[in-house]
């Protein structure tokens, strides 16, 4: 692990039991064939049975995997027998991970599959960095499910705004792409109010044609908007995480090339446990912070040492959507809550793309 990261997490037991933990006792050795099979699930994502995962964390090559997995934001999935009374074992599987990778391990519990006695559980990491505050932007992210925002009143609490532009499923009468009923609204009030604002639009692109067409409707819309931050292509539909690793690449890649067109920057929204998939493409990422998405949280919280800052720092991961239940004068209801590097409005106001569009 590079030394600059220091992982939290919160490790979650399975059972508030009171019981003894025991040792693992050391297991049979089992044979090339055997390790060579759980090898190659562990680098293929499989998802493994407890046993598999107790050998793989005895075995060196295993744990070096599940580590690389684990660094690049990947989720390490095993299934427990839920018939059986294995709460003993499931907790000294738990002492091992906590042994392997410090308190560093979010465990979650998935349900249980039909009509079988397994339920799935997958495990990863998340991590905290103590960012410098100066170095950050305080922002939020709306739609029309905010209604009618009294801008004057949340100007004073933000630092910028992630505007929608359309959901890709909503459609006028004639069978178009429909605007965010506070589209225009919303742009006009950040304006007016010189708020910095990027945009995002939900897309539902499945091919490169549909991704291009979604992206021209965008570009076109924001013909008389000067934005200081991305355009995000929002990728968070089943039907799109769905899909292989490089056609999801090539659908984005093929809607951000379009916006590139119009002198924008582009960019990707998409769940923390999704970058890895497309971190190979060479744009800004930003995530959604599974540890505190769903924290009842304000702008107040926001900058107290109580409420960490969760931040994977690399050169993409730029910006992150730290809560979905946050509160800002000016906003009726929940709102979610964003952070971003000040790196980003820099780059973007120093581009050329910005200054030909700047009025």
């Amino acid at each position: 692990m590079k030394e600059k990261l220091k992982k939290t997490g919160a490790f979650i037991a399975a059972s508030t039991m009171a019981l003894t933990i025991t040792v693992f006792s050391q297991f049979n050795s089992a044979s090339a064939l055997e390790n060579n099979i759980l090898l190659s699930k562990l680098e293929t994502g499989a998802s493994l049975t407890t046993d598999e995962l107790n050998r793989a964390l005895k075995d060196a090559n295993g744990q070096e995997i599940i580590e690389k997995n684990l660094n690049l934001g990947k989720n390490i999935n095993y299934y427990t027998d839920i018939k059986s009374n294995n709460t003993i074992q499931d907790i000294e599987l738990e002492v091992s991970l906590k042994n392997n990778f410090g308190n560093d391990v979010l465990i979650e519990y998935t349900g249980i599959e039909a009509d079988t006695s397994q339920m799935p559980v997958k495990f990863y990491y998340n991590y905290k960095i103590s960012e410098d505050p100066s170095k950050l932007e305080k922002g939020l992210d709306v739609s029309a499910w905010q209604g009618t925002i009294n801008w004057d009143e949340t100007s004073k609490h933000v630092d910028f705004a992630i505007i929608r532009v359309m959901d890709a499923i909503c459609r006028d009468a004639n069978g178009n792409y429909a605007l965010d009923e506070q589209f225009h609204r919303n742009m006009q009030e950040c304006e007016r109010l010189n708020i910095p604002v990027g945009v995002y639009w939900y897309s539902r692109a499945t091919t490169e044609e549909e991704a291009r067409r979604e992206a021209n409707f965008v570009g076109q819309v924001l013909n008389d908007y000067t934005l200081e931050y991305p355009v995000y292509i929002d990728v968070e539909c089943e039907s799109q995480l769905s899909l292989d690793d490089q056609t999801l690449r090539n659908v984005i890649s093929a809607a951000n090339t379009e916006i590139a067109k119009y002198n924008l920057y582009p960019a990707i929204y998409i769940n923390n446990s999704h970058a890895h998939r497309v971190e190979s493409l060479p744009y800004k990422l930003w995530l959604t912070s599974g540890e505190t998405y769903n924290n009842h949280v304000s702008f107040t919280d926001f900058s107290s040492e109580e409420f960490p800052v969760y931040y994977t720092p690399t050169s993409q991961r730029t910006s992150y959507q730290y809560s979905s239940k946050g509160s800002v004068p000016g906003i009726n209801g929940y709102i979610d809550l964003d952070y971003s590097l000040k790196s980003v409005k820099t780059e973007i106001a120093n581009s050329p793309e910005y200054k030909s569009r700047s009025k």
